[in-house]
């Protein structure tokens, strides 16, 4: 049999289904780091624990239904819907800012940010620019937050963001510019500030 990193996602969730608990142990540690990065982020470190334990046993409980296609979409959606469950307990309803929808000129948000704040991290050390991201992204609306840890932490192409949320691409995209200009702003007040 092939090493567990040379097989797919949903050849590992049927070995587990027909008893292989070493194929789910493959796929956890696939997607961990990732999960648990963007629950920090998404629900904040005292519940991402409890969330990140939530997901896995719901997948490890729900891995019999599962009908294949794609594993990480599937894994995804479980854990955005935890996390969103969590948010709604943990903080009042607010009203979100309408979604804007924007041309595109072929370059993705994040080029953008990557090439418009280029300047002001290369005049920042490392520690400075990850407090000042990791309080930047904190402060952006939740529609926004959730496109750019999607984007970052779990390394979704901007095609699946749309997908998994259920939102036009031009919606999703429309998100990370507006949250790249916030984000470029409090770079460029953080080094100023």
């Amino acid at each position: 049999m092939p090493a567990a990193s040379e097989i797919d996602d949903d050849r590992l969730v049927r070995l587990f289904v027909a008893g292989d608990p070493s194929a789910m142990e493959s796929l956890y540690s696939k997607y961990r780091a990732q999960v648990y990065s963007w629950l920090v982020h998404t629900v904040g470190m005292e519940d991402a624990g409890d969330v990140h334990q939530e997901a896995w046993l719901r997948v490890v409980r729900s891995a019999s239904s599962y009908r294949g296609g794609n594993f990480r979409a599937w894994l995804w959606r479980i854990v955005r819907n935890l996390a969103i469950d969590r948010s709604r307990l943990a903080r009042p309803q607010v009203s979100l800012d309408e979604p804007l929808g924007g041309e595109e000129d072929g370059q993705t948000a994040l080029d953008m940010l990557e090439s418009e704040a280029a300047g002001v991290l290369e005049r920042m050390d490392e520690r400075e620019r990850a407090t000042i991201l990791r309080d930047a992204i904190a402060t952006l609306p939740p529609l926004q937050k959730e496109v750019v840890l999607f984007r970052v932490d779990a390394e979704m192409t901007f095609a699946e963001i749309a997908a998994l949320t259920g939102t036009p691409l031009n919606t999703v995209l429309g998100r990370m510019r507006h949250a790249v200009k916030k984000l470029k702003g409090a770079f460029e007040r953080g080094i100023n500030g």
